[in-house]
């Protein structure tokens, strides 16, 4: 009860306040998906322009064979389920460019030049503080790979869509009884981007 009203609470406030006002478009998207599902009008047009759906991961593994395993371990400690929907964004997609423009990532290359430039593939974890349409969007990421091409630093990223339980956030704790509530849905996104050095 309480789990369906916290939900019809954050789908008015987000995109009331979200989108029109502060600018957050990504991060209403993500959670209009979460809250609506993946083939809604509107979300099924914000993926369209942005990337690609993957209704299960045997799907994924045909083109990013390499993280398959990571994928599945996240979706499991995430979700407790085998197997949800994911979305890949694009490099042109507004959360790459977004990201590819934040401080955040700017750091994480900067932090790792040598073994970049060495061309030593390098992984890790951000999580988005300075940038409030990635932090809402996000949270905290997965860096599956950051590797020098050319002029650029090609990186992937994964994450889940999902409230943390022990969060002190008044929003997040109002996401996170709707998602334990069972009405959310779940899914993971891909974020292909490319860093200019």
């Amino acid at each position: 009860m309480i789990g369906a009203f916290n939900k019809n609470l954050l789908d008015v406030g987000i995109n009331l306040v979200g989108g029109p006002i502060l600018k957050q478009d990504d991060a209403v998207n993500f959670w209009n998906i979460a809250s609506k599902g993946l083939t809604q009008k509107s979300n099924e047009d914000y993926i369209k322009r942005n990337g690609k759906i993957y209704n299960n991961i045997k799907d994924i593994a045909n083109d990013f064979p390499q993280y398959t395993k990571q994928i599945k371990e996240k979706v499991k400690a995430q979700f407790d389920q085998d197997d949800v929907p994911g979305i890949v964004f694009h490099e042109n997609s507004s959360v790459a460019q977004a990201i590819s423009k934040s401080q955040e990532l700017n750091d994480f290359i900067y932090k790792n030049a040598n073994a970049l430039k060495s061309g030593k593939k390098v992984t890790g974890s951000l999580g988005f503080t300075s940038n409030n349409n990635l932090h809402n969007a996000f949270g905290k990421v997965d860096i599956l790979s950051a590797k020098l091409k050319g002029k650029y630093i090609d990186v992937i990223l994964l994450d889940t869509y999902d409230f943390n339980p022990n969060e002190k956030n008044p929003l997040v704790e109002i996401g996170y009884s709707a998602q334990k509530a069972g009405l959310l849905k779940p899914y993971y996104t891909i974020v292909k981007c490319k860093y200019k050095i």
